[in-house]
């Protein structure tokens, strides 16, 4: 392949991959002001400054158009995790520094994610990406923290450490991903008590939130 039609091939990924990510932002915006239902997809190839052809050269669907924003989300969310892996040095000021970034990074995506919600509701297979999500989490915090690994693990004594792991899990996002119950005038106790909580987790495998 000649150096000019390598270059071509380049630029066409690039945008192609901008025209896909307009059409998501277009649809995160709308969705989260209008709702899933009322919203048309006109309205998400507008606000995408596309054709209604061009969306659905992407998508097929409103629903894969959801679908799309939640696998984006994820993979946002796993890599938040995948700096909380590779931290050098542990530590209840580093946790709690990870929590309340984690928690900004989803300042813009918060108000769209009870929008899944809809996508469980129309499809009840839209809940396995989000099993296999913290199969995820557990995997990569397991690689680096004693609590989260279900390595030699088996039968009931293996399902139990992963129903903890899920727990401990449930309890971060709820703390990063959701407004409540963690409001702004808590936010330092509870990030305080999490992190306190998460940290020795690591360690133990045990959930301890006081």
């Amino acid at each position: 392949m000649t150096t000019v039609k390598r270059r071509r091939r380049l630029l066409d990924k690039d945008d192609a991959l901008s025209t896909e990510a307009r059409i998501l932002h277009a649809a995160r915006a709308i969705f989260s002001a209008k709702g899933f239902f009322p919203t048309s997809v006109e309205e998400i190839a507008e606000g995408a400054q596309v054709s209604r052809a061009t969306v659905y050269l992407y998508y097929r669907s409103k629903e894969e158009i959801l679908f799309g924003l939640m696998r984006e989300d994820l993979e946002h969310q796993l890599d938040r995790y995948r700096t909380l892996a590779g931290m050098t040095r542990l530590s209840l000021t580093g946790v709690k520094t990870w929590l309340r970034e984690f928690r900004e990074a989803m300042d813009e995506r918060r108000t769209s994610l009870n929008l899944f919600w809809v996508g469980a509701s129309i499809d009840p297979q839209w809940a396995e990406p989000v099993r296999d999500h913290r199969e995820s989490i557990i995997a990569i915090l397991g690689a680096r923290y004693p609590g989260f690994s279900l390595d030699g693990l088996s039968g009931a004594t293996r399902e139990t450490k992963r129903t903890r792991c899920y727990l401990m899990i449930l309890l971060i996002e709820s703390a990063v991903c959701f407004a409540e119950p963690m409001s702004a005038a808590k936010l330092p106790v509870g990030i305080d008590v999490l992190g306190r909580g998460l940290l020795n987790f690591f360690e133990t495998g045990e959930i301890s939130i006081a």
